[in-house]
C-alpha cells in the first residue's frame, strides 16, 4: 500500500490539498493504489478547534482524526505523547501476561525470568523512548515493579527501592533517560541531518522559563547530572555516553541508599543490604517456596507483628511478640536470633554463638554461602509453622 507508509507535513490547508492531488497523480502514473480508508489527516494544534476545511483524494473525502498511529507510535493532535506511552504500556501488559502463563507451565530461575522480561517486554515498553522519554514514565515503572514483586513473591506494598536493590535493577525511567541522552549525542554529532536542524530550531527557546520542549528537558537533565557545560561544549570524536550513563546510575544508587536508610519499614534491611546488586540467594535457593520466604523476610513483607501492627495502627513499640514472654517487639532480629520459642530450631539450622547480636544478624542475612542461605530458609519455614 503506497499511502500507508507516507506522512505529509504542511502548515497550510490548501498546500496539503495540492500535495494530495500530486500524490494521486503520481500513484495513477505508476499504477499504485492508495487505500483511502487508511489515509487520515491529523491537525496538530494546542487547543481543539472546529475545522471547516475538507480534503479529497480523487473526489473522495479524507477523514480528519484527533490521533493516529505511525510506525508503532500513537500521535495526538495536541502534540503530547502521553497516549503513545499508554498504548505501549497496554501492549507490554499483553507480553507480561504471556510470560506469567509461561511461568505457570515451566520452571525458570529468577535470572532467567528477568532476562525474558528484558528481551520480550522491555523493548515494547521503551520503543521510541528517545522521543517520549521526556514525559511522565511512571506507568512503565509500575509494570516493571509489579513484575519484579511477583517473581520475588513479596506483597505489592513492599517498598520499590527494596525490590530494585534486591534484584540490582534500575527503574525503566532511568533507562529512558539514558536513551534520551544517547539520542541527543547522536544529533549533535551529526550536524548535517534534518533532525539536527529541527533540534537546533527548538533550542532557540530553551532559556525561556515557559519552554517545555525536548531540548529543554535534555539541557535540564545535563545540569542535574553536573554536566551542564556539555550543552555548548561538545568535543568531536569523544564518546560522552558512558560517562553520562555512569553518573545517572550513580545518582540513582545514592538515592536508593538514602531511601532505604530513611524508611522505618526497612530499618533492618538497610543494615545488611549495603550493595546495590543481584542477591546470590535468588540463584542459590532454587526451591521457589523457600526462596520467597527469605525474600519476604528480608524486605519486611512477612506476617511478623512489627509489620502486621502497621496495618492495624498499633504503635511500633507495642507490636509485641505473642510467642514468648520477653515483652519485646516481634522484629526480624527477634525471630531470627532471640525468641525462646525457636531455640531448638536455631541450634539446628543457625551457627552457634555465645550471645546474639546485630552483627551476627547482619552477617547471616548478607552471607553469600549457599548452605547458610538454605538453612535460613528452612528455619523460616519451620518457625512459621510454630507461630501463634
Amino acid at each position: 500500500m503506497f499511502a500507508d507508509d507516507m506522512v505529509l507535513f504542511t502548515t497550510d490547508q490548501k498546500s496539503l490539498q495540492a500535495q494530495l492531488d500530486s500524490l494521486y497523480i503520481y500513484s495513477v502514473k505508476w499504477g499504485l493504489k492508495i487505500n483511502i480508508d487508511k489515509t487520515k489527516i491529523c491537525i496538530f494544534r494546542k487547543r481543539k478547534q472546529n475545522i471547516d476545511f475538507q480534503w479529497y483524494i480523487n473526489d473522495t473525502p479524507v477523514e480528519t482524526v484527533n490521533s493516529f498511529c505511525y510506525l508503532g507510535v500513537k500521535f495526538n493532535c495536541n502534540g503530547a505523547l502521553s497516549e503513545a506511552i499508554k498504548a505501549l504500556s497496554d501492549q507490554a501488559l499483553k507480553a507480561v501476561n504471556g510470560l506469567y502463563s509461561l511461568f505457570s507451565r515451566l520452571k525458570f530461575d529468577v535470572k532467567t525470568k528477568l532476562t525474558l522480561f528484558d528481551r520480550m517486554v522491555e523493548p515494547v515498553l521503551l520503543y521510541c523512548a528517545e522521543v517520549w522519554g521526556v514525559y511522565d514514565t511512571s506507568c512503565l515503572d509500575r509494570i516493571h515493579m509489579k513484575f519484579c514483586k511477583r517473581i520475588l513473591g513479596v506483597k505489592m506494598q513492599t517498598p520499590n527501592m527494596a525490590v530494585l536493590g534486591e534484584l540490582g535493577r534500575y527503574p525503566l525511567s532511568i533507562l529512558c533517560k539514558e536513551r534520551v541522552l544517547k539520542y541527543w549525542l547522536k544529533l549533535v554529532n551529526n550536524p548535517d541531518s534534518i533532525m539536527t536542524d529541527i533540534f537546533r530550531d527548538q533550542c532557540n527557546n530553551v532559556n525561556s522559563p515557559r519552554c517545555t520542549n525536548w531540548p529543554k528537558y535534555v539541557k535540564t537533565l545535563l545540569e542535574q547530572l553536573g554536566y551542564g557545560y556539555l550543552w555548548n561544549h561538545i568535543a568531536p570524536n569523544i564518546n560522552y555516553f558512558p560517562m553520562l550513563q555512569k553518573r545517572l546510575r550513580d545518582q540513582f544508587i545514592q538515592e536508593w541508599h538514602g531511601s532505604i536508610t530513611n524508611m522505618p519499614k526497612l530499618e533492618y534491611y538497610s543494615r545488611f543490604k549495603t550493595l546495590f546488586m543481584f542477591e546470590p540467594y535468588l540463584t542459590n535457593v532454587d526451591y521457589d517456596y523457600l526462596r520467597k520466604l527469605l525474600s519476604c523476610f528480608r524486605m519486611s513483607s512477612h506476617c511478623l507483628a512489627i509489620e502486621t501492627g502497621r496495618y492495624s495502627g498499633i504503635a511500633r513499640d507495642q507490636r509485641i511478640c505473642q510467642n514468648c514472654n520477653l515483652n519485646v517487639i516481634e522484629s526480624e532480629y527477634h525471630v531470627l536470633l532471640t525468641c525462646p520459642k525457636y531455640k531448638n530450631l536455631r541450634s539446628k539450622y543457625l551457627p552457634k554463638t555465645s550471645w546474639p547480636n546485630l552483627k551476627m544478624f547482619d552477617n547471616l542475612l548478607s552471607s553469600a554461602k549457599k548452605k547458610v542461605q538454605w538453612n535460613i530458609c528452612k528455619y523460616l519455614k519451620e518457625i512459621y509453622l510454630l507461630r501463634v
